[in-house]
């Protein structure tokens, strides 16, 4: 499958240039020197291999392409969520399950030395509020695909 792609991609820049070419060419009335159609050839190449890098480039993100997507895939398995000790957070009974929409995260800043809060909904997406877990969409990180079509159409 990967020849089939090299080789469809190589005969659709051999295609791109051949039809520049004959374009050029034309509206030349026919005359052309050699030296004029290899930096024709060669603009055409570079033109060609512009655009589509351009245009893969555009939808890496909402293809996932390049491995862009493995903190998606990361949290499509679904966490351990820890315990509270109540006893320290003054809550009714022994320990409780964090609540990740009102708990809040503590840690260390190493950068700043201060201690920092952050809720829990802003790093973990998943709602755990069903059984088993629904871990967050697509869209959350990258928006949907048409949307890019739609913008790509518009650019």
């Amino acid at each position: 499958t990967e020849l089939a792609l090299v080789l469809s991609v190589l005969w659709s820049f051999k295609t791109s240039i051949t039809t520049r070419l004959k374009a050029k060419k034309f509206s030349l009335d026919g005359f052309l020197p050699s030296l004029g159609a290899v930096v024709v050839a060669t603009r055409t190449l570079l033109m060609t291999g512009i655009k589509t890098a351009c245009a893969v480039a555009y939808f890496t993100p909402y293809l996932g392409l390049f491995s862009l997507l493995q903190h998606f895939q990361a949290e499509q398995i679904a966490l351990n969520i820890p315990f509270v000790n109540c006893e320290i957070l003054n809550c009714t009974g022994y320990s409780r399950q964090i609540d990740t929409d009102t708990d809040i995260f503590h840690y260390w800043n190493v950068e700043t030395g201060k201690a920092e809060s952050v809720p829990y909904s802003e790093i973990i997406r998943s709602n755990y509020k069903t059984d088993p877990p629904t871990p967050p969409g697509s869209y959350e990180y990258i928006g949907k695909l048409q949307d890019g079509y739609f913008y790509f159409i518009i650019i």
